[in-house]
């Protein structure tokens, strides 16, 4: 029994240092008089080992207050968030036209800023006044003013005094409705009144005929009314011209001033396709010219032309990318008497911003030089030296140079210089000025 008491406490003792050496028992096995023990890795201790954080518990619903129990509604179905309507192009406007005011900007849209054309006026016809007559000599012949040149072996001349009458005359015409002229393809709120300077309107022909009627000048004043409606999509129209008409001649009858209104004017434009973002925009219209002014050009006795009413549609269109812009029309004019002229006017113009600014503290906000190129062709009737056509109208190509000054938000002033290049030249030159407040 000794012995065995013994043999228990070498074990003891030998697994007691084992533990504290770092080892841990895994398995002691008896035998008689044999003590095995096994060590393994060591492992941490149960207060090194990290705890998973403890999950909240639920109160259980019945340990929970009636006040604090959920509410779950009973019946009732779950309710959808609301469909939005749809934006139509009058809403993306509306929305636009807020932004601009919001950010302090110009009121008024892109396309309002490009200005207008200034443009020419129409080639006017060889037109010969008849019924007039005249008389060189006591028994001296007598020719027709307005008809072909007498051709006739003239008889011997007597030696009276002898009266200068020209053989031919050619005037201008009372047709003053091109729509291009001072005219934008955009619809706009706008005012203006233009001014339009004709010199020596049909000086080369007159010259060739031998006319004693020279030096014939045109002084033409424009008002023109437009307003916008179907929010700004379209607009209508008013354009009123006076006209002033002034020529030198040997023959007393013809050496005159004279000045009375022109010819109404109503036009309607609609956008199809526009881009407000850049101010490009495609838009047709149509314009009609009733015959409400004298029967001839500023009321002068020169001429008694046709005068009926003419309609013109018209394709306007701008485009604009960086600092330049092109703007123009293509437009037909269509008389209601078959005796007229039909005229196909084509017009562009392409001009650059030099100077611009939004700053609207600034008196002068953009200035912009323009070149424009009108070509004016008579699709019947077409020919100037045909004395036995009233109606005869010459192929024209004039070229314009000029510049547009913006004052400010609204106001617009365009000065041009016109030069014909083609001929016979229907003028020398025309001077034109505009000015345009836009509301």
């Amino acid at each position: 029994m000794k012995r065995a008491h013994g043999r228990w406490a070498l074990g003891a003792f030998l697994v007691g240092g084992a533990v504290a050496w770092g080892g841990e028992p895994s398995r002691v096995v008896y035998d008689t008089g044999v003590i095995g023990v096994a060590l393994q890795t060591p492992k941490p201790l149960p207060s090194d080992t990290p705890k998973e954080p403890e999950k909240p518990v639920k109160p259980k619903d019945k340990d929970k207050k009636p006040a604090e129990a959920e509410k779950k509604p009973e019946g009732k179905p779950p309710t959808l968030a609301p469909v939005p309507a749809p934006v139509t192009p009058q809403d993306r406007l509306a929305q636009l036209e807020a932004r601009e005011a919001a950010e302090d900007t110009f009121p008024t849209a892109q396309r309002s800023r490009t200005p207008r054309l200034l443009g020419n006026a129409p080639p006017p016809p060889t037109r010969f006044p008849p019924g007039q007559q005249g008389q060189q000599g006591q028994q001296g012949q007598q020719g027709q003013i307005g008809g072909a040149p007498d051709n006739r072996p003239p008889p011997q001349p007597q030696p009276q005094p002898r009266v200068p009458v020209g053989s031919a005359t050619v005037v201008p015409w009372v047709r003053n409705n091109k729509f291009a002229e001072h005219e934008t393809p955009a619809p706009v709120d706008s005012v203006y009144v233009a001014f339009n300077y004709f010199d020596n309107l049909n000086g080369a022909v007159n010259r060739r005929f031998g006319s004693d009627v020279r030096d014939v000048r045109l002084y033409r004043e424009t008002f023109g009314l437009e307003k916008t409606f179907l929010g700004g999509q379209a607009s209508v129209g008013l354009r009123l011209p006076l006209n002033t008409l002034s020529g030198t001649s040997d023959v007393a009858a013809l050496d005159r001033t004279t000045t009375d209104l022109g010819d109404l004017t109503a036009f309607v434009k609609y956008v199809l396709r526009e881009d407000r973002a850049k101010g490009d925009l495609i838009s047709v219209g149509l314009a009609v010219t009733a015959p409400t002014g004298p029967d001839s050009l500023a009321g002068s006795p020169l001429v008694p032309a046709f005068h009926g009413t003419t309609i013109q549609p018209f394709v306007g269109a701008i485009h604009n990318w960086g600092d330049f812009f092109v703007h123009g029309f293509v437009s037909v004019d269509v008389p209601t008497e078959s005796r007229d002229v039909t005229m196909l006017y084509n017009d562009v113009g392409i001009g650059y911003y030099v100077y611009r600014t939004e700053d609207r503290s600034r008196w002068l906000t953009a200035v912009a030089p323009t070149f424009e190129v009108h070509v004016n062709t008579p699709l019947n009737h077409r020919g100037v030296l045909r004395g036995n056509d009233l109606a005869g109208t010459p192929d024209a190509v004039n070229l314009t140079l000029g510049t547009d000054f913006r004052f400010g938000e609204r106001a617009h002033l365009g000065v041009g210089f016109v030069t014909p290049v083609t001929g016979p030249r229907p003028l020398d030159f025309e001077v034109i000025a505009q000015f345009e407040l836009r509301f």
